[in-house]
């Protein structure tokens, strides 16, 4: 089996300060609170939302999510471009206006489309490269109720390059929306807008849930039937054997 840091390691994919900044204040906050987790120990409010922001970076750091930001940029820049001459030509209505002037911003306008089409605006450009989630990310992971699945195998949760998994189609803030991601072989989190007692709940997952968080790990598919089945089971589950 290969080692993790010959296939899953990109050199110079982040700055040395982006770096420094993941290690020192996102992985070793999120990865202290993980361990607490995985020991029954209760987590703060401040500490829920340092693993919050731990798992939103894993959502945005990897290569797909910037390549898929990437690959929206043109179609983001024609509608913005598109509602800007919209509204250009709509002062062309108003006895008042300069219409030479207004040809002129419109002339500026094709000009910049051209330009960004070729090259996206700097800060543009970092917005992608970084891996900070936004607030709204945030508050929807801090949000949900959260499962800690416990297996005690013989079966036992895999982790990807990819290992914060969530239904596309969905997102995060939907009632539907289901959050996965391994804390380790034997823990992994579910995530879900489910109503509970307690918005941290400990789990005994049963050998059918750690393969299909499995499934969804390694396939990043959207499966509707399971994703019915793995709430409602977690549901039963907790009423029989959550504890605090």
């Amino acid at each position: 089996m290969a080692n993790i840091a010959q296939v899953a390691q990109s050199r110079g994919f982040y700055s040395e300060e982006t770096e420094r900044i993941l290690a020192h204040d996102v992985e070793r906050p999120g990865n202290a609170v993980i361990r607490q987790i995985m020991s029954g120990t209760a987590i703060s409010p401040v500490e829920r939302l340092q693993l919050a922001i731990y798992i939103g970076v894993m959502l945005k750091r990897i290569p797909a999510k910037r390549r898929r930001a990437t690959e929206m940029i043109p179609s983001v820049l024609a509608g913005v471009v598109a509602n800007i001459r919209d509204q250009i030509q709509a002062l062309t209505s108003d006895p008042r206006a300069d219409l030479e002037l207004l040809s002129k911003r419109l002339q500026e306008l094709d000009a910049a489309e051209k330009k960004y089409a070729l090259r996206p605006p700097p800060e543009v450009q970092e917005i992608i490269r970084e891996p900070w989630p936004s607030e709204r990310i945030l508050r929807a992971l801090f949000g949900m109720t959260w499962r800690i699945l416990e297996s005690s195998g013989p079966q036992y949760f895999i982790t990807t390059d990819n290992p914060a998994f969530f239904f596309e189609a969905f997102g995060l803030g939907r009632e539907e929306s289901e959050l996965c991601f391994p804390l380790s072989t034997t823990h992994a989190l579910h995530g879900s807008w489910q109503s509970a007692e307690r918005d941290l709940i400990y789990v005994r997952a049963t050998q059918a849930i750690v393969r299909e968080v499995n499934r969804r790990l390694a396939s990043q598919g959207r499966d509707w039937p399971f994703t019915m089945s793995l709430r409602l089971g977690c549901s039963r589950f907790c009423a029989r054997s959550s504890r605090t």
